[in-house]
């Protein structure tokens, strides 16, 4: 991996209630993937037979089966300003606007052919040429005013957002010869087999007016927000002349309420709804209906000690429907569509604190059940019950820093604990017979540590970071496809030098 990133921003005061911020950055990547490691875990579905073969047990972690030279070249700009203008004592006017071109230039080597991978170690290999080119423009304007009705304070907001975004994608898988064999690596290419292009100009485009109250009432605050969508998409295929087009229209809102307990305890619920346009192709060539999910959340915020202690307990339930999917063959390769699988349905707990004992030592800490994340309606029969695939019930971390000294200067030390509990991935397919095999992995817990240490001074300061300081190999999660396992990151280590002016 190698990056290079700039961000300079100017604030201008231009008088009269009135603030100008100007800002870009501008980011150059050159990397290369690692798409993972093959598994051959399969369950026929007709019989119920299982064959379990996990690669990852039989295979060193650092497995490369693609090509050096061949990477991805990424250059990503973007210019934008944030304007508020104070009209009067009760009325602001801020405006947000952002202008993103991104040009990526990939030549990723991609696994196929690799079903005898875990007896033979052989993989064949797949040069996927991804040209894509991204312009997207995002402009806020809202007006925000305060108003005393009788006991109630009203803070509403009137504002319509708007974005544009063109996707230029060509596309182009050729076939690497010969095949990579894990127990005598060969980095070379004998010849390649061009594919057949496939090139989609996506252009999507949507304005969203919404109205957006906040009442308080003596120590009661509640809020109430609507919104309207207008969307359009339209998809171009370039080289075969097809364009498809789709119009989509609908309200989403937000209703909540919470009680201020004397500052210390804040009891909330929420119920809202969303709206968002698909922007993919289905199996027949046209537009997707765009997905459409609800979510009720109750729960408790807490701050106590001076505000030194803060944090929330919050019970979830959130409904996603018309949910796209990538479609892949049974040998893992995208299909070039997508279909909606259906409805999926996720209940869970979080947990959020933060302690700061003094201005020397902090702690916090998270912890995430989710006992049903299961998927209610789905285009296979045998999906339907099944548990969303990678979504583990429990993960939790926590962290702490402390500073030598009271004023936060000088030296300090910190260092925290990541946990992710064991879940399954997995995805259906039906092979060249017709026949219905999922492909699976069962990926375990882990506890990742992370330490850091630094020097503070008034102007200046220096620090260092160590991700995974044990260097433990550990599973992270699969391709979409559910065939390749990737490995979390190694003992990262990285160093900064900070100047402040």
């Amino acid at each position: 991996f190698k990056d290079n990133y700039i961000a300079p921003s100017h604030t201008f005061d231009l008088g009269d209630g009135t603030n100008l911020t100007v800002l870009g950055s501008y980011q150059w990547r050159q990397y290369t993937r690692q798409q993972g490691l093959v598994h051959n875990n399969t369950i026929d579905l007709a019989t119920g037979k299982q064959s379990v073969r996990n690669a990852h047990q039989k295979y060193a972690s650092n497995t490369f089966f693609g090509l050096p030279d061949y990477g991805y070249k990424q250059k990503t700009l973007r210019v934008g300003y944030d304007l508020a203008h104070h009209i009067n004592d009760n009325l602001t006017f801020k405006s947000i606007f952002a202008i993103n071109k991104t040009s990526t230039d990939g030549k990723p080597v991609l696994s196929t052919a690799h079903d005898k991978f875990y007896n033979t170690g052989n993989i064949g290999r797949r040069i996927s040429h991804q040209i894509k080119k991204d312009t997207i423009l995002t402009n806020d304007n809202r007006i925000k005013t305060h108003v005393n009705v009788g006991n109630m304070e009203h803070e509403m907001t009137l504002g319509l957002d708007m974005l544009h975004e063109k996707s230029d994608y060509y596309r182009r898988n050729d076939r690497a010869e010969p095949d990579f064999n894990i127990n005598r690596p060969n980095y070379d290419v004998a010849s390649i087999k061009v594919g057949n292009p496939s090139q989609n100009i996506t252009t999507a485009q949507y304005a969203g007016l919404y109205v957006k109250d906040d009442i308080r009432y003596d120590n009661w605050i509640f809020g109430a927000n609507v919104r309207h969508d207008w969307a359009k998409t339209q998809i171009d295929d370039v080289l075969k002349g097809i364009k498809v087009k789709r119009t989509d229209g609908e309200f989403s809102g937000n209703l909540s309420a919470m009680y201020d307990y004397k500052g210390k305890f804040a009891p909330y619920v929420s119920f809202s709804t969303s709206f968002w346009q698909n922007t993919d192709k289905g199996q027949n060539g046209n537009v997707l209906d765009p997905e459409k999910g609800q979510n009720t959340e109750i729960g408790i915020k807490f701050q106590g000690f001076d505000r030194h202690l803060q944090g929330y307990v919050s019970a979830y339930d959130i409904t996603r429907k018309n949910v796209a999917e990538t479609v892949y063959d049974d040998s893992g390769v995208d299909a070039k569509y997508k279909e909606l699988v259906g409805e999926q349905r996720t209940q869970g707990f979080e947990f959020e604190s933060a302690f700061v004992m003094n201005n020397q030592w902090n702690v916090s800490g998270s912890y995430t059940y989710i006992p049903t994340a299961k998927i209610v309606k789905n285009s296979r029969v045998s999906n339907v019950g099944q548990r969303i695939s990678q979504i583990p019930k429990h993960s939790a971390s926590v962290s702490t820093q402390y500073h030598f000294r009271s004023d936060r200067l000088g030296w300090y030390v910190g260092g925290g604990l990541r946990y992710q509990g064991d879940r399954r991935a997995w995805r259906t397919a039906v092979d060249k017979q017709g026949v219905e095999i999922t492909h699976f992995i069962d990926l375990p817990a882990y506890v990742v540590l992370d330490a850091k240490a630094g020097y503070e001074a008034k102007n200046w300061g220096v620090g260092l970071s160590v991700k995974n300081l044990t260097n433990k190999d550990y599973l992270i999660g699969t391709t979409p496809n559910a065939q390749l396992v990737a490995y979390g990151e190694p003992r990262n280590i990285r160093a900064t030098l900070t100047f402040k002016y």
